[in-house]
């Protein structure tokens, strides 16, 4: 009978090199499908089936790119030991851990400088000084909205806010 801890190892295995047969998988299916689509008889009611045959074909291509490192890591988990893939497993959930921990670290931060950059927006709007809203420049030219190709010159005489910095228009008191 199989200890606790042994059965534990051979999950972790299983489940490493199960993530990696799926993801092979589904590569091989899209390839298949859009290969073999592509003998069926073009005519109106096969159009659909070639269209998303082609676009099978075109999304193998570009996961060719990663699933060379899918068979690499197969290839190294099922030469690992019981032991060295439990570590293994281990190792990449605290990995990714880490990654998370770092990216909610990076969205805090994001939002920090949001709340900052809105402050700072809001004492330049209550002393009456114009900004960007993208990039709170202060340097804003004012001018005519000009010819558009969706309305003419419907509305060409309104005054429209240009940041001189990033090139944004914004209608003015905004």
């Amino acid at each position: 009978m199989k200890t606790t801890n042994e059965q534990q190892m051979k999950d972790a295995k299983n489940s490493l090199l199960g993530e990696n047969i799926v993801k092979i998988g589904g590569f091989f299916f899209l390839w298949l499908y859009g290969f073999f689509t592509l003998f069926l008889p073009w005519d109106e009611d096969t159009g659909f089936l070639h269209f998303i045959g082609i676009l099978c074909l075109i999304a193998a291509f570009c996961f060719t790119f990663c699933i060379s490192d899918c068979f690499r890591e197969y290839k190294k988990v099922k030469a690992m030991t019981l032991e060295q893939a439990w570590q293994y497993k281990k190792a990449k959930e605290q990995q990714r851990q880490q990654e998370a921990a770092q990216e909610q670290q990076r969205q805090r931060e994001q939002q920090q400088q949001q709340r900052e950059f809105q402050a700072k927006r809001r004492k330049l709007m209550a002393q009456g000084i114009p900004s960007c809203p993208i990039c709170g420049s202060t340097s804003i030219a004012t001018v005519n909205r000009g010819y558009s190709i969706m309305t003419g010159f419907y509305g060409s005489g309104q005054a429209v806010n240009v940041c001189q910095v990033c090139g944004h228009r914004f209608k003015p008191g905004s």
